[in-house]
């Protein structure tokens, strides 16, 4: 299973079950289609393209928790 399977089944579950869910997607893609259809995901919070500093993954799982 890929990550848009994933994201294809994940909207299949119950609503109650994905508002308690955060997803990040990181990739290493360089296909832009890819990285738009990503980035429209509703449930998707944030994408990361590897390769990346810890420091901003850190950034990124610390900005979710603040919200």
């Amino acid at each position: 299973m890929n990550g848009f399977e994933f994201l294809d089944i994940f909207q299949t579950l119950n609503e109650e079950i994905k508002k308690e869910i955060q997803i990040y997607v990181v990739s290493s893609t360089l296909d832009q289609d890819e990285i738009e259809r990503i980035n429209k995901n509703e449930y998707v919070v944030d994408f990361l393209n590897k390769p990346f500093p810890i420091e901003e993954f850190k950034k990124q799982i610390l900005k979710s928790y603040l919200l």
